[in-house]
């Protein structure tokens, strides 16, 4: 880690009233509504629900869901150029293949783990993110973490290139010879905010919409962190 990204954890999490207070800048900001909230929090409704956990993620209810949220997270561009997910039946067949993988991890919390705890974790998550195939453009760690975040929303975070590379390496590049490494790195890099911050889920169900998680809420500091001291970039 370098300096400037140790500046801007350390930030970010100089207390929980200034980690709070990015939180409440980006809802000060109309910048995420309509589709991407719905899919969202219908996503994650269908998560905190259901009794049937193992059927569900395998269920095409959910898969819909699963795919029409990534859609309208930016996941699946028209035309030429831009991400790309693959067809419904290739996306759906990937997770399916997945499910004992995720069955794993669907007893863990990011705010729970702990140090032990994480070694063994880390690397089942390495894994799935390795297996995980529902990309048809070559980087996955985008479309893969958003993915993993909607199955897993109090374990796994969302990652973008607008908000959660610029923070923690100051740019939005990614290539698929690092997407590995810098996935576990900022799952890791989430993993110490929460630890260093003490969160709980109190600290995210006080918040309205579009906050569903301690992962998410982690999220939305971040993005109000870069709205508020970066931003021009």
């Amino acid at each position: 880690m370098n300096q400037k990204t140790k500046n801007k954890i350390e930030g970010l999490t100089e207390n929980k009233e200034k980690f709070h207070s990015y939180v409440d800048f980006y809802f000060q900001l109309p910048k995420f509504s309509g589709p991407s909230v719905y899919f969202h929090e219908k996503t994650i409704g269908l998560v905190r629900k259901t009794d049937n956990f193992d059927n569900l993620i395998v269920s095409n209810n959910f898969l819909e869901s699963c795919y029409a949220t990534l859609t309208s997270w930016g996941m699946h561009k028209m035309g030429p150029t831009g991400p790309k997910l693959k067809n419904f039946e290739d996306f759906s067949d990937s997770i399916r293949q997945n499910q004992t993988k995720i069955l794993n991890l669907k007893q863990y919390c990011l705010n729970e783990i702990t140090e032990d705890k994480m070694k063994i974790l880390l690397p089942q998550i390495d894994l799935l993110f390795q297996n995980l195939n529902i990309m048809d453009s070559g980087i996955k760690l985008i479309g893969n973490s958003k993915l993993l975040h909607h199955i897993l929303p109090d374990l796994i975070p969302p990652m973008d290139r607008e908000y959660t590379l610029n923070f923690f390496y100051g740019n939005k590049v990614v290539s698929s010879s690092d997407e590995r490494k810098k996935f576990s790195e900022i799952f890791l890099y989430f993993w110490y905010i929460c630890k260093k911050l003490e969160l709980q889920n109190e600290d995210y169900l006080k918040y309205p919409r579009f906050t569903t998680s301690v992962p998410k809420l982690i999220d939305n500091a971040i993005i109000g962190y870069i709205l508020k001291e970066e931003p021009k970039i």
